[in-house]
């Protein structure tokens, strides 16, 4: 118990330094010239408070999809509220975007949402991430625009 604890903590603290600067958008994908990745702001509804939580991650943008991941697959809060609800909102910069959150977690989640309405570059690497978060325990997220 004291390992969750102190991991949450030590997340919380993270989050705490890096929304202020996804929140500016300074470190926004494609903010840096051509590297296509970034922090954003992400906004879920909490699976079990139904609060809205904001939370920093680092997004990769491809097609017209942003992808992110998480080592701590189905432990990050944010992976289970997007599971639970997979309509949000995020941000790059002070511009809010609706999307819709595609999600392929470790223990047989596979895809939530079906992936008719993703991009195409998008669709065929889908399997791939579906099976490396079986194999490895992260959890892959495709934030598609509706």
């Amino acid at each position: 118990m004291a390992t969750a604890t102190l991991e949450s903590v030590y997340y919380q603290a993270l989050n705490s330094l890096l929304t202020p600067l996804a929140e500016s958008g300074a470190l926004a994908p494609g903010a840096l010239g051509p590297w296509p990745a970034g922090l954003i702001v992400l906004e879920t509804t909490g699976w079990r408070s139904g609060r809205t939580h904001r939370t920093p991650v680092v997004a990769a943008a491809l097609d017209d999809c942003l992808i992110v991941s998480t080592v701590r697959g189905r432990r990050s809060h944010w992976v289970k509220n997007l599971i639970a609800q997979p309509d949000v909102r995020y941000w790059t910069g002070d511009v809010p975007q609706a999307a819709t959150a595609y999600v392929a977690a470790p223990a047989g989640a596979g895809v939530l949402g079906g992936t008719g309405d993703l991009p195409a570059a998008v669709s065929l690497i889908w399997p791939g991430l579906v099976c490396l978060a079986d194999l490895s325990g992260c959890a892959f997220v495709a934030l598609a625009n509706p």
